[in-house]
């Protein structure tokens, strides 16, 4: 299945003419997919699709933001960040700022109930792994007594603003880092006057609401239905279309039994968490 390399930055303005050039470059690709970006959210094109779903804030002003579309709880979560002393701010992405994010990557093998891919990475690798798209890129930095212990990557795109990679340090789990960085990036976004920041989807699947999708909504998120268009490119692609085999394997199991599923992984990586601290 072929796709822009970055959905995010893609916008998709003539597929037929794109359609064309995959068929003549022969990639091997049966079918080609793409979703249609903010703030269109109406499908534009006569193809085939299915709901597609991004977890975004409409913005207003960020008083508004703050009084309207953010739960109580939230908004004392950022009160409490500020009363303990955590500031933010944009900083340079340059060596100095790696090698402090790096100590926050290296600090647990488990997030969220999930093994943590990033655990042990070094300084250059991290660094080639957040250099991407710098020129549309702002780094805001969360310190706390001068100490970096937070982030988060804003994407500059066409029409609003994408909030991608984001860690918090787990030494300081007391403090409401996270809600802060989103309590700024809305800030960046009103003062810029982007309509929308994203931040990845809203829901997952059959994955229902967990956590993160909570952390979300407390926080002014929404979820934003678009349009993924599946376009068959040869022949197996339109019977794999048919067939529905464009879809995750995941999405084949019934819907408590997946959650069952993430469930016993989670419980797994709870333990190994708690191993993995008993240890040092």
């Amino acid at each position: 299945m072929a796709q822009p390399k970055d959905a995010w930055f893609e916008h998709i303005e003539n597929p037929s003419g794109l359609l064309l050039e995959l068929a003549q470059a022969k990639t091997g690709a049966d079918i080609f997919t793409f979703w249609q970006t903010l703030p269109e959210t109406q499908p534009l094109y006569d193809y085939y699709f299915e709901w597609d779903n991004i977890a975004a804030i409409p913005i207003q002003s960020y008083d508004y933001w703050f009084k309207k579309q953010v739960v109580q709880n939230a908004r004392n979560k950022i009160r409490k960040a500020l009363k303990l002393g955590v500031i933010v701010e944009e900083v340079p992405f340059d060596d100095a700022f790696c090698m402090s994010l790096t100590k926050i990557y290296n600090e647990t093998p488990i997030r969220q109930g999930r093994k943590f891919i990033h655990y042990g990475i070094d300084v250059e690798a991290l660094k080639d792994g957040l250099s991407d798209k710098l020129e549309s890129a702002v780094f805001l930095g969360a310190f706390y007594e001068g100490e970096l212990v937070g982030y988060i990557k804003l994407l500059l795109l066409r029409k609003f603003i994408r909030a991608t990679g984001t860690l918090t340090s787990t030494r300081h789990r007391d403090k409401p880092i996270m809600n802060l960085l989103i309590c700024k990036a809305v800030e960046y976004c009103a003062l810029h006057t982007f309509p929308f920041l994203a931040y990845g989807r809203f829901t997952y699947g059959k994955k229902g609401d967990d956590g993160l999708t909570e952390f979300k909504r407390h926080n002014g998120f929404e979820k934003i239905d678009i349009p993924r268009y599946y376009i068959p490119i040869t022949l197996t692609g339109k019977l794999a279309l048919r067939l529905k085999l464009h879809r995750e394997m995941s999405s084949l199991l019934p819907t408590n039994l997946y959650q069952f599923f993430l469930s016993l992984r989670s419980r797994w990586y709870t333990k190994s968490k708690a191993a993995f601290y008993s240890s040092k």
